[in-house]
């Protein structure tokens, strides 16, 4: 990445997390929850 460690570190704490090495679990927890309700029940 071109952004230096420091300013990435930066906005993931701004945003909530204790770094960025936190979002990657955050999200994938995330998608394991993740459950579609866009589409209709297929019968």
């Amino acid at each position: 990445s071109d952004i230096p460690k420091e300013k990435r570190d930066a906005a993931a704490i701004e945003a909530g997390f204790e770094g960025t090495d936190q979002i990657g679990p955050y999200m994938r927890t995330l998608i394991l929850m993740h459950r579609d309700t866009i589409g209709v029940a297929i019968k």
